[in-house]
């Protein structure tokens, strides 16, 4: 362990994230993965008449439904940060994208933040409100178009969030890509949780099973008797 801990002190010592010129191999296959699905995405919006429909029947690329397509580049850089460093430190990274830390899984989102603001009113939904008002004016009921009062913007402040709640986000003045050793830290931590509930529950399960060894054996003893 202490051997281990000094790697990655050496590491996070020198590491330069500007200096990776090319995508991790898990980010590019990634990033093919995220360009196929928003191309089904739009052939799927199509008439189902039109000769280049296609439904889509792909699973949704992890991330991406919390992180906004203008920052996905952004999204390839952080990933690739955090997958060729704890390759350098001898993790694993899983294909579902997650690092495997000796035994144990750590899971992880990124999420991008959003602003709140006042809803502007589309065309649309203005036509629906005349339309509305026209009725009323007929008839006793009429179901009023539901029109949200905000919208969410997407403000591109990013936070990385661990399967233990924890997390770590952009802050005014500091970048996640400028935060590399305190991200390590984090996951690690995570990691000795995560771990050590394992842990836990494997010296619990063997007691469990040298209990019913046990039982089992004076029951064999009490039936030959």
């Amino acid at each position: 362990e202490t051997d281990k801990i000094e790697k990655i002190v050496s590491i996070l010592a020198i590491y330069n994230s500007n200096l990776n010129q090319r995508l991790n191999k898990y980010v590019l296959a990634y990033k093919e993965k995220i360009i196929e699905w928003y191309k089904r995405v739009k052939s799927s919006e199509l008439s189902f008449y039109d000769p280049r429909y296609q439904n889509n029947t792909l699973k949704q690329p992890k991330f991406i439904k919390d992180v906004s397509t203008d920052q996905l580049p952004r999204l390839y850089k952080i990933l690739d940060i955090l997958f060729s460093l704890f390759e350098q430190f001898g993790e694993v990274i899983t294909d579902d994208l997650n690092i495997q830390i000796n035994k144990d899984i750590i899971t992880f989102e990124i999420i991008e933040s959003k602003d709140t603001i006042s809803h502007s009113i589309t065309k649309e939904e203005a036509q629906r409100l005349v339309i509305y008002n026209d009725e009323v004016k007929r008839r006793s009921y009429v179901s009023k178009p539901k029109i949200p009062k905000y919208d969410y913007v997407p403000n591109g402040i990013f936070k990385i969030k661990l399967s233990n709640g924890k997390y770590i986000k952009d802050t005014k003045t500091i970048k996640l890509e400028d935060m590399i050793p305190e991200t390590a830290i984090l996951f690690y931590q995570c990691y000795f949780e995560i771990c050590t509930r394992r842990e836990k529950w494997e010296e619990a399960q063997r007691i469990r099973e040298e209990e019913e060894q046990k039982a089992r054996m004076l029951q064999e003893r009490i039936d030959q008797e």
